[in-house]
């Protein structure tokens, strides 16, 4: 069976076609999950705040809840590192936006702090009031990470939708002036 030329170029161009959309709507999507990762950040960081006023006010430290709400808050970036792959990366980069995935890593790198702050508690190693001023510090850096990170994440989705949706219509109509 033999495909003429023509057929040949407006079947290329259709699976262009449907492989924009396809990957566009996908990143659109990571978009979107993007935000409820940074939803839940929020969420786990409102839950650590109040761990760590109750500290404050009740002189009770409660150790391993403030574990697990570290935990909670540090998975977030966690999933978030996992979502991007090098073609994010490289268009992040071009944006400018790519402060998102650095954002990322120093959340964890903040969480990471936070729990080795609280083993050297643990191990009375640093004074209760010395903890309690660097479980404050971790809190306001966790909020701090979670608000500048929506600014990216939306910039990026918007240029996804903003740079296909125009592209996969005008290979739309060259596709069908071609016909």
């Amino acid at each position: 069976m033999k495909i003429s030329k023509k057929l040949f170029i407006i079947v290329c161009l259709t699976v262009l076609e449907v492989s924009f959309t396809i990957w566009a709507a996908f990143e659109i999507s990571k978009g979107a999950t993007f935000h409820q990762l940074n939803f839940r950040h929020l969420k786990y960081n409102y839950e650590f705040s109040a761990l760590v006023n109750n500290s404050i006010r009740s002189n009770q430290i409660d150790t391993n809840q403030l574990i697990s709400s570290i935990e909670n808050i540090k998975q977030q970036p966690i999933n978030c590192l996992d979502l991007v792959n090098p073609v994010n990366k490289i268009i992040m980069k071009q944006i400018g936006t790519y402060s998102a995935f650095e954002l990322c890593k120093k959340d964890i790198n903040d969480a990471d702090k936070a729990l080795s702050n609280i083993k050297l508690y643990s191990k009375n190693k640093i004074t209760k009031d010395e903890f309690l001023n660097k479980m404050r510090e971790a809190k306001n850096n966790f909020f701090e990470n979670s608000e500048a990170f929506e600014q990216p994440v939306e910039t990026t989705v918007n240029f996804v939708f903003n740079t296909m949706i125009p592209m996969i219509l005008i290979i739309s109509i060259f596709n069908i002036l071609f016909i």
